[in-house]
């Protein structure tokens, strides 16, 4: 169910654009850096610098195998945010061993074990009590001379840095901004892009409306205040389970989150941003992290559209109405399909024919759609 309304134009082969971009893209710079230290173990983590903890981690080295340096870092983040601007610093503690976490290939953790004693820190600011970390560590043994030589080095390529900062929060040339705020346009009701725990990307006029009024969903330093239930939507810790993928022809992925109706009869509905078809980062804690989800806050529930009047309204036929309608009732679509007693990979066959007929390139453009052409007269249902 997804709760926008509006008419698409010719702006809705944005993500084509943004899916070429993303095949023509380099390599993250973290992993470029790794590979040209292959002595040293990369920590990528943001900060909330109001009460000091890590939200996200990923450590690595020029192997891609993957490190815990969660103990070592949590030690540090006083000594790190001691530094509250962007800039490389160094950073000296006492002697800590690093271990590599397992893996099913032997030979890709041949290098298991790392004592280190410093690190140089790269630090970017963005917003919303958030900072960004790079920490590069270094073995013990490490001359002082050479160690000064990292730093120096990482504090010429500073921009490199910033670059992926930025790219983090808004995709090459902003596109991830400005996808958040394509997919939002149009719809009616209150509709916020947020990412990590709760912080606010983009919102569209109806939420500027909901913000501004008294009540359980507010603002507070950048970040949503949402009841606890919506807030698990959200919360990227919690779609492990929850998440379902769907796959449109042109290769954009979506994934739809869950919708939560509190007592009150609010409604809260989570999907993610579309994704690229050919995005291989995924598996990235911080790159997930930053995974854009569209929230949307709504008091009028829509569970009983007929069938009949979606058929009617958008030309689809009545088995792809079926599945539309339980979608609009707040299901995914493999429990469309068990609802209507269908295979899934049959629900989904119906959805792309119906996307086809309707020349939309993604299930939220294609409900997005439906729902318009339903709102022309909304006193045909419930």
């Amino acid at each position: 169910m997804y709760l926008g309304v509006g008419v698409f134009d010719e702006s809705s082969n944005l993500e084509r654009n943004f899916r070429d971009n993303r095949k023509t893209r380099a390599p993250d710079f973290p992993y470029v850096l790794a590979h040209r230290f292959e002595y040293l173990v990369f920590s990528v983590f943001v900060v909330d610098t109001e009460n000091g903890e890590i939200e996200a981690c990923h450590t690595f080295d020029e192997g891609g195998r993957v490190w815990n340096a969660e103990p070592l870092l949590n030690q540090q983040v006083p000594t790190l945010l001691e530094f509250d601007r962007d800039a490389c610093i160094p950073v000296y503690y006492a002697p800590h061993v690093l271990h590599c976490k397992n893996h099913s290939d032997p030979e890709a953790s041949v290098k298991k074990v790392l004592e280190t004693d410093r690190a140089a820190a790269m630090t970017v600011d963005l917003g919303k009590g958030l900072r960004l970390y790079l920490t590069a560590h270094v073995p013990c043994g490490f001359s002082e001379s050479l160690f000064q030589g990292v730093i120096a080095y990482l504090e010429d390529i500073f921009g490199g840095f910033s670059a992926y900062a930025s790219d983090l929060l808004y995709g090459p040339e902003k596109s991830a901004l400005k996808s958040a705020s394509y997919w939002i346009k149009f719809i009616k009701y209150p509709a916020l892009v947020v990412f990590g725990r709760n912080c606010l990307l983009a919102r569209n006029t109806a939420a500027d409306r909901l913000l501004n009024k008294p009540g359980e969903v507010h603002l507070h330093n950048g970040r949503l205040a949402l009841p606890d239930e919506a807030a698990s939507l959200v919360h990227p810790q919690t779609m492990p389970g929850q998440v379902e993928k769907t796959t449109a022809d042109n290769g954009i992925v979506s994934e739809q989150i869950g919708v939560h109706k509190l007592a009150s009869g609010v409604q809260y509905y989570v999907e993610t941003v579309p994704e690229l078809g050919d995005e291989t980062v995924t598996s990235d804690p911080i790159r997930s992290y930053f995974r854009k989800k569209i929230l949307i806050v709504s008091s009028e529930l829509s569970t009983d559209t007929d069938p009949n009047l979606i058929r009617s309204a958008t030309g689809v036929t009545l088995q792809q109405a079926r599945v539309i309608q339980q979608i609009l009732s707040g299901k995914t679509l493999r429990q469309a399909a068990e609802e209507i007693g269908i295979r899934y990979n049959t629900a989904r066959n119906h959805i792309a024919m119906a996307q086809q007929r309707l020349s939309v390139s993604s299930q939220i453009e294609l409900v997005n759609l439906i729902r318009g052409a339903l709102s022309i007269s909304p006193d045909q249902y419930k």
